[in-house]
């Protein structure tokens, strides 16, 4: 509209001048009819114009209103209503574009009402991750006390110290080139500090990596941080706090020390984990497990096969995972009794936990030394996490913490065992699967790669964070 009405304005101003009469008398006529068409479409076809444009956006409107209602109170309500303003939000030749900001949710309380102010909404997200690792609520003074009072009774020289278990200078080098940047922590130094510099950052740790290691002592600093929820896709309502998961950030510095330990053993942790144990492992991605599954339907399709696929999603994984099976951690009966009461689990799953106590320990079946058992075990004492806009910190006594270098090894290495008991069982009754595997990735059908040695396909498991 404002496009035509410059044009005609535009022709107007625009007629030359003529020095004949009656030329000029026609350019006077020809202006004239001109302005008249103007002032016609001003007041008729421009009527219509806007008409037409009010009853659209009306219309518009109502629809946008009727598809907002029809997802009202679902999962994604948040999301479908971000979309549906988006396009009153982008910027015009008058106007800025909005910043949208999604609105806080409601937090649901346990009684079934909702939390009235911030304060009460943080307060039941820490009663809630509280309850997925068996916290408990303590001043932080307390906690440290404590931690520092533990690390005095142990200190002693140890016999089985193993130096090949205390990071080099190289392998604090190379843990910082390989860290991730943009990575969220509780401490000021980014990911990105670090690796400006790897040679002279790994110098700066060098001493409190060889302390950390040689006296088993881990800094109180790198054993929590701060825990934050996150959505799952599709997980529920954004008011119930079972739709979120937690993801810790902590220390960058205490990572890097943490991954360099992990960096050791990896080679011997990896060996030992199932050939069908995904995530955790270097250059096996959890899609591969999607392949293998979608090749063992496919060909049992082919081949005329009943098949049958059952999809088994562990809740909160890395928060079921008792620390004390696989870690030694407060093992004797009174502590195993306080731990099952806790869990509200029956009587007779006393037995069954002392038992797993009682076997080897899963780092001996790896081939670890008490070395570094120790200091896998220090990683996961005194543990807490911060709880933003909540008072105090929360000591967690169970899970491998989401988040921290260790939290897949700690899951992989408990699920290893449990994988290996179904498989006995399964073997037992003549119902596992041997396949062809020569131990290598590749796209082809293998008919000219040699096969040597065949996997137990039972299973296809992994665990991020």
């Amino acid at each position: 509209i404002r496009a035509v009405e410059k044009y005609i304005q535009n022709s107007v101003a625009a007629l030359p001048p003529s020095e004949d009469h009656n030329d000029q008398r026609d350019d006077l006529q020809y202006a004239e009819q001109l302005k008249d068409a103007y002032q016609l479409w001003r007041t008729g076809f421009s009527k219509q114009i806007k008409a037409g444009l009010k009853r659209d956006k009306a219309a518009f409107i109502s629809q946008l209103a009727d598809t907002a209602a029809k997802f009202a109170g679902t999962h994604n309500q948040a999301k479908e209503l971000s979309h549906i303003l988006k396009g009153f939000r982008g910027a015009t030749a008058t106007r800025r574009p909005r910043v949208y900001m999604r609105p806080i949710p409601a937090v649901l309380l346990e009684d079934g009402s909702f939390a009235k102010c911030y304060a009460d909404g943080r307060k039941r997200w820490q009663r809630h991750f509280a309850q997925q690792e068996l916290g408990v609520l303590l001043p932080e003074v307390q906690l440290a006390r404590q931690c520092a009072e533990r690390h005095l009774q142990e200190q002693q020289i140890r016999e089985d110290l193993e130096i090949r278990n205390v990071p080099t200078i190289k392998g604090l080098e190379n843990r910082i080139a390989r860290t991730k940047a943009s990575k969220a922590g509780s401490d000021m130094l980014l990911n990105e500090v670090y690796r400006s510099n790897p040679a002279l950052f790994a110098q700066i740790l060098m001493p409190l990596s060889l302390k950390a290691t040689a006296r088993i002592q881990q800094p109180f600093q790198h054993k929590g941080g701060d825990l934050f929820e996150l959505y799952k896709h599709r997980g529920g309502a954004h008011h119930n706090c079972d739709s979120f998961r937690g993801i810790l950030a902590t220390s960058h510095g205490g990572k890097i020390l943490q991954g360099a330990v992990r960096d050791i053993g990896r080679d011997d942790y990896e060996k030992h984990l199932r050939d069908t144990q995904l995530g955790g492992r270097r250059r096996v991605a959890t899609d591969m497990g999607a392949h293998m599954l979608n090749l063992f339907l496919w060909t049992c399709k082919k081949q005329n096969i009943s098949s049958a696929a059952l999809f088994v999603d562990i809740k909160a994984a890395f928060y079921s995972v008792i620390r004390q099976t696989v870690l030694r951690i407060g093992t004797s009966d009174e502590a195993v009794a306080h731990l099952l009461s806790e869990l509200q689990l029956p009587p007779q799953a006393m037995d069954d936990i002392r038992r797993c106590i009682q076997t080897d320990s899963p780092f001996q079946d790896i081939g670890f030394d008490t070395h570094y058992e120790a200091l896998v075990s220090e990683y996961h004492k005194d543990t807490f996490f911060y709880t933003a806009g909540a008072p105090g910190i929360t000591h967690s006594r169970i899970g491998t913490m989401p988040g921290v270098p260790f939290a897949d090894f700690i899951f992989n290495v408990c699920y290893k065992r449990a994988l290996d008991n179904i498989a006995g069982k399964l073997a037992n009754i003549g119902a596992g699967i041997n396949v062809a595997y020569n131990g290598t990735r590749t796209v082809s059908d293998g008919s000219e790669l040699e096969v040597k040695t065949s996997i137990e396909l039972l299973d296809i498991t992994w665990a991020d964070d």
